[in-house]
């Protein structure tokens, strides 16, 4: 039977995703002299990261003996049914821990922006909220063309996270973006078709309407998102 290697999987390149190159404290005792040398300790960080991010009680001690027990090409000492039915048991452990967390951030993040909301609109009374929770605000009521799905919409924008710092923007960067309403997120597409043509809004968009547990480049998972929307034309 073939060993399974989970543990590369998880500990390595799991960890590296997740932690990138960081190092932990440094310590002063720890003199790397070769390429060798860093690459071994850089593997060995990681790899105490992730076994740290998965919550899993494990003996230090056994962990370090049963590693140098296999870079010694010594025989591994449990069954390949045994060690492949712990391994199997371990990545659900891993799942579930996981989804524990994620599950937590999510509720976390939902109980900020309904906080968010909330004083939002106690300080604002002109913002107004649809029946999916995006909130919004009418800075200008245009008298064009109304946004459609499958339409082509021209339009400035500025995007801000919750506390006002802005990540994107048309203005002053570039000209307005000329795209197809089917083509932006959720609450973004929600937000548009309410517009007509000359409008400015202001959208203060759930993460669950915007980008969500995932997240982008520029956006953490489940970020709340504030968009500035200038409609200058419906297109088709």
């Amino acid at each position: 039977m073939v060993r399974k290697n989970l543990i590369l999987t998880m500990a390595i390149f799991a960890s590296i995703a997740i932690f990138g190159m960081n190092s932990c404290g440094k310590d002063k005792k720890v003199k790397l002299k070769s390429a060798k040398d860093t690459i071994s300790w850089v593997l060995g960080e990681n790899m105490a990261r992730g076994f740290k991010e998965t919550g899993i009680d494990i003996d230090k001690d056994v962990l370090l003996a049963a590693m140098e027990h296999c870079l010694d090409g010594k025989e591994g000492v449990l069954a390949d049914s045994t060690y492949n039915r712990v391994l199997n048991d371990i990545n659900m452990m891993i799942f579930v821990s996981q989804r524990q967390r994620a599950e937590q951030a999510a509720a976390k993040a939902q109980e900020a922006e309904a906080e968010y909301f909330k004083q939002l609109k106690a300080n604002d009374p002109d913002v107004c909220a649809t029946e999916s929770g995006l909130h919004y605000k009418v800075l200008k009521q245009g008298k064009g063309k109304k946004s459609f799905m499958g339409g082509r919409v021209r339009f400035h924008y500025k995007a801000s996270y919750a506390d006002g710092t802005v990540f994107d923007q048309t203005y002053g960067v570039r000209g307005p973006v000329v795209t197809v309403l089917n083509n932006v997120f959720p609450g973004l597409q929600e937000g548009l078709k309410m517009m007509n043509g000359g409008s400015h809004y202001i959208f203060y968009v759930p993460s669950e309407l915007a980008f969500g547990a995932e997240g982008t480049t520029d956006v953490p998972p489940h970020t709340l998102l504030v968009y500035e929307i200038e409609l200058f034309d419906v297109m088709d």
